[in-house]
């Protein structure tokens, strides 16, 4: 099984058991119905969606929590979860290669002519960062 599928598993029966208990409860690592997941499995997660923010993770016993959701978990379950984030990843990347595909078919010149200009752009930001710099420390 995939990471984000299994994410998005965990997420879903943190939010389905929250819905019964509340925002606050003790989670057992062990006693998740994943079968393709292991106890360290399920608790990489919890401590991943903990670093994200998702939610506050506090070590009870061994392979039990205590959780804590936070509202980012449930805006994250309405936009479709972590499997939805990678499909719209992947989509923006498919978008990106046919843009760098449709540059490379422009003609040369036209090209050459915007790298130009990139570069005039730059040479002048350039410029005034350092002219801003050397004002900046004739004030120190």
């Amino acid at each position: 099984m995939d990471s984000s599928k299994l994410k998005d598993l965990i997420v879903t029966l943190l939010i389905e058991e929250s819905s019964k208990v509340g925002n606050r409860f003790t989670f057992d690592a062990c006693a998740t119905p994943i079968k393709e997941s292991t106890s360290d499995d399920v608790e990489r997660v919890l401590h991943s969606l903990a670093q994200d923010g998702f939610i506050n993770c506090d070590d009870l016993l061994e392979n039990n929590y205590f959780i804590t959701l936070n509202q980012s978990i449930f805006d994250l379950k309405e936009r479709g979860g972590f499997s939805m984030q990678l499909e719209i990843l992947k989509l923006r990347f498919e978008k990106l290669q046919i843009e760098v595909e449709k540059l490379e078919k422009e003609d040369f010149e036209k090209s050459s002519m915007k790298v130009s200009a990139f570069r005039d752009i730059t040479g002048i930001l350039s410029s005034l960062i350092n002219i801003v710099s050397a004002i900046a420390d004739s004030y120190k």
